[in-house]
Order: C-alpha cells, then structure tokens, then sequence
C-alpha cells in the first residue's frame, strides 16, 4: 500500500475551508456581542474603581478586580551594567532567544555555547495552492 501525500494534503486543506467557513459565520454573528461585553465591562471597571469596589456579586455572577505586576525594559543600556556588577540574571525568563543565539553563535565561528543545546522541531504547514 502507498501513501498518496497529495491526497492527504489536500484532505486536510479543504477542512481548513471548511473551518474556516464555520468561523468565519460564527465570528460575526458574535462579533456585536463580544463588543456589547466589552464595553459593558469597561464601563463596570470604571464604576468599581470609582466605587472603590474589588468585588461585586450578582444573582448569576461575580466580578473581581485584580492586579497582575508587569515589568518592561525602558532603558535597556541602564539595565545591562546593572544586571552585569549584581549578576542578577534571574530578572529574566529561563529561555533563550534564538535570534540572538544564532547571531552570537554565528559570530564565535559556531562554536556551540557552553550549557545550551539545539534541536530543529519539525512544522508542518498545509495552505492553498496558488
């Protein structure tokens, strides 16, 4: 038995089409309504902050205000000696940027970096033939 590739390409492109029919119908139909939510909630937003309310609890739900601590880099040339003389390297995520890795390791010849390991994961993308 063989394996038509073709077939099964294009298989899987027309229930792309197909989704992409059903979400497309489902998307406007809801689109009015996720606008209405969301200036509903601005607007509860506003009036709890006001109010000077976190919580409020109604006969079929609740609303709670919380607050997430979000950090970005504003100065990233002031940031850099800091992190270097504190060696405070756990103020950024455990993952590494492979922009930067490529364009570091392309300039020490690639040589690999010590304590970094690379993979290539596969990806498969079916689209439309032109």
């Amino acid at each position: 038995m063989t394996f038509n590739f073709a077939e099964v390409s294009d298989k899987i492109q027309s229930l792309y089409d197909e989704i992409d029919t059903i979400e497309a119908a489902a998307a406007s139909k809801t689109r009015p309504l996720k606008e209405q939510v969301k200036e509903l909630e601005d607007q509860l937003l506003h009036a709890m902050q006001d109010a000077g309310l976190k919580l409020i609890k109604g006969s079929r739900s609740e609303a709670k205000i919380s607050e997430s601590l979000r950090v970005s880099i504003s100065d990233f040339a002031a940031l850099e000696p800091f992190v270097i003389r504190k060696k405070a390297l756990q103020l950024f995520e455990r993952r590494i940027s492979t922009k930067a890795y490529t364009e570091l390791k392309e300039s020490l010849g690639n040589k690999p970096i010590p304590g970094l390991s690379e993979y290539l994961q596969p990806k498969l993308n079916v689209k439309a033939a032109k």
